[in-house]
């Protein structure tokens, strides 16, 4: 289902497709909440993962950049022993 999601993603108005992928998104959620196998949770996780990221991606065509995680960059300098 994922990848018909991915295929959809340029033929579909954003709007429709978010209601489906967030749908499934939350349904997948679900199914990580209840009992499964490990190599379950595995492919699970990796769905969750795919989703989220193509909700983010429909969001932002929607205009609603709130949606992505925030994402703080800290600049890093090595202090005295080269260490950061």
């Amino acid at each position: 289902m994922v990848t018909e999601f991915n295929r959809a993603y340029s033929l579909k108005p954003p709007d429709k497709a978010f209601k489906a992928v967030l749908d499934y998104r939350r349904k997948v959620d679900r199914f990580l909440k209840g009992d499964h196998t490990h190599r379950q949770e595995r492919d699970l996780r990796a769905f969750a993962g795919w989703l989220s990221e193509l909700l983010a991606w429909l969001a932002h065509d929607l205009g609603d950049d709130g949606y992505r995680p925030r994402v703080r960059h800290r600049r890093v300098r090595p202090g005295p022993t080269g260490r950061t």
